[in-house]
């Protein structure tokens, strides 16, 4: 045991910090920190208003919302550009929007509502819009225009992206979820001029792994290394790390079930998992992956830490 806690104590060492909540607010949630520590997320103000943030040198700032009572912020870039969804009357349909400058910019949708999920540093969005009978369908938004995912792929490739994108690397690379051939898979697409507006996208398969039978894409870091979870078994689901053309497993914290959700240029890998083997009833505990291990993130915070980070 002792052996155990001196190796985690070789890896990095973190301390958390409690961003608060925005004011008349008791609850905040975090979704995305850029390279200059700005962090953006959402904050119940009162019990049926939600509004997106950014957390900055120790303040949390309001961004409001499009008109409605909802908003919440999913991204953020380097130049501190910040995507999401906001409802433009009342709490539902939500339209995805541009943050920047103080401004939030209704970016429209296709289809009965939108809801933006990643920006990255050339101002390519990706998220998903709605059909009036709430059918998921993903988006890429750039240049002032929204392009049906879906349409910019080949006829008949097989896919349907029914489905949320996830993430949008510098390359224009997009990694998501969507259905082939019936069968759910985790995807790559890569345009080839990076300009979507062009046509010339294609799609890759990224497959699952060993014993699978369905996979699902959650981030994609500047070298278009991919990551998410698999199914292994019936039940349980394992996280994995796409690169080269090869989906590896990177396991589990002990237990049946892990998800990685994002990896940084440094191809570190952070997602949440259950800890202790066949108990479906244990708490998910936040990991970070390197170095081909994964690592539980409360064996990285100071000894005597209050609470459990759980993802």
């Amino acid at each position: 045991m002792k052996l155990e806690r001196l190796e985690d104590r070789c890896c990095p060492a973190y301390t958390v910090i409690d961003l608060g909540a925005l004011p008349g607010a008791t609850t905040s949630f975090a979704s995305a920190v850029n390279e200059s520590a700005q962090v953006v997320g959402d904050s119940y103000v009162t019990t049926d208003a939600q509004h997106a943030f950014l957390w900055q040198n120790g303040i949390m700032t309001d961004l409001g919302t499009l008109g409605g009572t909802r908003s919440w912020a999913r991204d953020i870039n380097e130049a501190g550009q910040i995507v999401g969804g906001s409802s433009p009357l009342g709490t539902f349909p939500s339209h995805a929007f541009l943050w920047q400058n103080a401004i939030m910019t209704d970016l429209g949708t296709l289809g009965r509502s939108s809801s933006a999920s990643a920006i990255n540093n050339n101002g390519q969005i990706v998220g998903s819009w709605y059909t009036d009978t709430s059918v998921p369908h993903s988006f890429v938004w750039e240049s002032g225009v929204m392009y049906d995912l879906q349409s910019l792929l080949p006829a008949n490739s097989g896919w349907d992206l029914q489905a949320d994108v996830a993430d949008i690397n510098e390359s224009g690379q997009i990694a998501g979820t969507g259905l082939y051939n019936g069968q759910q898979r985790a995807y790559l697409i890569t345009d080839s001029d990076r300009v979507f507006g062009n046509g010339g996208a294609t799609i890759t398969n990224l497959g699952i792994l060993p014993g699978g039978s369905h996979s699902s894409a959650d981030g994609i870091n500047s070298s278009g290394k991919v990551v998410g979870f698999s199914s292994v078994k019936w039940q349980d689901n394992h996280a994995f790390l796409y690169t080269g053309g090869v989906m590896t497993d990177i396991k589990t914290l002990g237990g049946p079930l892990a998800w990685a959700f994002g990896i940084n240029d440094a191809n570190q890998v952070v997602g949440r998992s259950l800890t202790q083997k066949n108990n479906w009833n244990d708490d998910y505990h936040a990991f970070v992956w390197q170095n081909d291990r994964m690592t539980d993130l409360n064996k990285l915070r100071p000894r005597g830490s209050d609470g459990t980070l759980e993802s």
